[in-house]
């Protein structure tokens, strides 16, 4: 039997977990290992999609290794694994539900995300990159870590 889905806009696959816009809700599927599905729960995974809680509207998506954000006219909202710092909101714990991170993040068009780090583009051209820096993935001329969200240094800023 062939059942029907929402039409969906937007659709990103990461390591072990899939995310989808499909009208004003994002739903995602795979594994739910620290939290990476949004539901509330961190342990099931889930075969089927399962609506994220706290999102509506979402125009874009983007999937780490086990973490997730979606842009909505509200902001940026981050969901999943956080050792890093990747969810952008200041701390270093998994947080199974989407919550919204810190300022400057406002006019934000664009979002993706690395393995452990996650990055923003804003509507001046500006580039805001948070989460593991190990590699100098966050452009800041230094190998440091952050959990909030800071300018990229250089020509792209």
């Amino acid at each position: 039997m062939v059942t029907t889905a929402a039409i969906a806009t937007e659709i990103v696959a990461g390591i072990n977990t899939t995310c989808t816009i499909s009208g004003p809700q994002v739903t995602c599927w795979g594994s739910n290992a620290h939290g990476a599905l949004g539901d509330g729960s961190a342990v099931s995974d889930s075969t089927l999609p399962v609506m994220v809680s706290n999102v509506s509207g979402a125009t874009k998506l983007a999937l780490g290794n086990a973490d997730a954000c979606a842009l909505t006219p509200s902001g940026l909202w981050c969901w999943g694994w956080n050792s890093t710092g990747q969810l952008g909101n200041g701390e270093m714990t998994d947080t199974p539900v989407a919550t919204p991170i810190a300022v400057p993040l406002t006019f934000v068009t664009d979002v993706a995300a690395g393995g452990t780090h996650t990055c923003a583009l804003r509507q001046d051209g500006s580039i805001w990159c948070w989460g593991a820096g190990n590699d100098g993935q966050l452009g800041r001329g230094d190998q440091a870590s952050s959990a909030v969200p800071r300018l990229v240094i250089g020509p792209c800023s």
